[in-house]
């Protein structure tokens, strides 16, 4: 289906190009505004609808000067890895996917270690496994293909890479055959 006004093919029903005719920027008419209004006379929202709305959150007021500095303050990587380093042993248990790893790890002794739980951070991501002395981490995904996950794998290879650290992923669904990710890992 081609658009009527560009001439280009569309595959939506709802295009918008340079030549067509839109509302922006225009206002209502009177009469309709008078409509409207008499539509919504005498009607009115109870407290737990207009706090569902959110109406009351934040209207017309700027952050505090505290907010702006906590927000400052997070940017900082040092301060950011030093709290999370804090934190995330106790919110962030290890999986039976990552304890299965480590174990086979342990068993076919590799030089990798477990740093998931915040023990290490890479400016600002915490990888699952690394090999220090090679700069290798390992990121393990829990899924059934890499196809669902594959901005995630492309954004955490990139940042790695910048640092200068190469990045191996496994996926649960690799665990059936333990050969390939032995070789993945050496």
């Amino acid at each position: 289906m081609n658009c009527e006004y560009c001439g280009r093919f569309v595959f939506k029903k709802v295009h918008t190009c340079s030549d067509t005719p839109n509302r922006l920027g225009t206002h209502h008419k009177e009469s309709a505004k008078q409509l409207l209004r008499d539509n919504h006379k005498g009607k009115h929202y109870s407290r737990k609808t207009e706090f569902k709305k959110g109406h009351h959150l934040n209207k017309g007021k700027r952050n505090s000067p505290s907010t702006e500095f906590t927000r400052e303050r997070w940017k900082n990587l040092v301060f950011k890895e030093s709290i999370l380093s804090k934190v995330m042993p106790k919110m962030r248990k290890q999986t039976a996917e990552e304890k299965f790893l480590e174990n086979f790890i342990l068993k076919q002794n590799l030089p990798y270690r477990y740093v998931g739980n915040g023990k290490y951070f890479i400016e600002g991501k915490n990888p699952d496994y690394i090999h220090y002395k090679d700069k290798v981490c390992v990121e393990l995904i829990r899924t059934k293909s890499f196809y669902r996950h594959r901005n995630y794998i492309e954004i955490r290879h990139q940042h790695f890479q910048r640092n200068g650290w190469k990045c191996i992923f496994i996926g649960t669904f690799e665990f059936s055959n333990m050969k390939k990710i032995i070789r993945k890992l050496k």
